[in-house]
């Protein structure tokens, strides 16, 4: 049994090997976040109809996590703790557009930051917006210039993928500009 089970464990390191501290220094960071989409869906975590190339590509060619636990039920204090890794009752938000992210947590922007990356975000969710402190650390983060769809129309579910299209454009150049403007 123990034989067995020591086996494995060579074998799954062999396959599944771990990361090392340092073995990623300067690499380059994408976090893509989205709202209630089912791993199911995309061919790198199990589907079969090919919705997602783009993803799927991704998943195959980078770090892909095969598991994800939400801290809460709702966008902003889920994603809140993604980018503090901390828990609600830690980081204060609670719910959606009532709460700020207060100044003394550091989120992965500021980390990131600090290592000497730039750092944006491009949120397609109002309840994401800067007012509820997620921008702490980025360069760039959402701005007027970049986000054409008003916060209203977002609530009501009417962006069009048209603006979803234009959003994604302004993502891509400031990614590919050294400058890092939209």
């Amino acid at each position: 049994m123990v034989v067995a089970a020591a086996g494995w464990l060579v074998w799954r390191r062999a396959v599944h090997p771990s990361i090392q501290s340092g073995a990623c220094r300067r690499c380059n960071v994408l976090l893509i976040t989205i709202d209630t989409l089912r791993a199911d869906r995309l061919d790198g975590f199990g589907g079969t109809r090919h919705l997602t190339p783009t993803l799927d590509r991704l998943a195959g060619e980078g770090l892909r996590l095969t598991r994800a636990y939400a801290s809460a039920p709702l966008t902003l204090p889920s994603h809140t703790s993604i980018l503090t890794a901390a828990s609600p009752p830690v980081h204060g938000l609670r719910t959606n557009g009532l709460f700020r992210l207060g100044p003394n947590l550091p989120t992965l922007a500021t980390v990131l930051k600090s290592a000497g990356y730039r750092t944006g975000a491009f949120v397609g969710a109002f309840v994401l917006d800067a007012r509820f402190g997620l921008n702490r650390g980025f360069d760039v983060y959402n701005p007027a210039s970049c986000c054409t769809t008003s916060a209203s129309a977002t609530m009501r579910g009417l962006t069009s993928s048209a603006s979803s299209e234009r959003h994604r454009a302004r993502a891509t150049r400031w990614i590919l500009r050294p400058s890092g403007r939209c």
